[in-house]
């Protein structure tokens, strides 16, 4: 069964607690991960953005999938339940995740990654 990924999650590091300014809070920080330095700085936690993967079969299926930490899918389970607490029937029904912006190139990989996959599980176009 063959994958490719097509857009690999960056490595970032973001500030363990919700930040104030001017007296009010922010977003948590987030700044770039650097591969040269001796780890992550006080008070931040390493994360990785969601990666982007093309998986298909010759026999006749091709999949998009989307793969993620661990920590971040727990804490998509605890903001719907807290939503669900909060809201009750009202509580949103779904959830998106996302990549981050993908590049022309790794649009164009993807392109052609997914040429690959449907000429492979389907056969090629006449």
């Amino acid at each position: 069964m063959p994958k490719e990924r097509v857009h690999h999650g960056k490595l970032y590091n973001e500030s363990k607690d919700v930040v104030v300014e001017a007296g009010q809070p922010t977003s948590k920080v987030r700044i770039p991960f650097d591969m040269d330095s001796s780890g992550t700085p006080e008070g931040y936690i390493t994360r990785t953005e969601p990666s982007l993967d093309i998986t298909w079969n010759r026999s006749g299926w091709v999949q998009v999938s989307i793969d993620f930490e661990r920590a971040q899918w727990k804490r998509i389970v605890e903001e719907q339940d807290r939503y669900e607490a909060e809201l009750g029937e009202n509580a949103p029904m779904s959830q998106a995740i996302y990549t981050d912006v993908l590049t022309r190139a790794e649009i164009n990989n993807m392109i052609k990654v997914l040429r690959k996959a449907r000429d492979q599980a389907y056969g090629a176009d006449e």
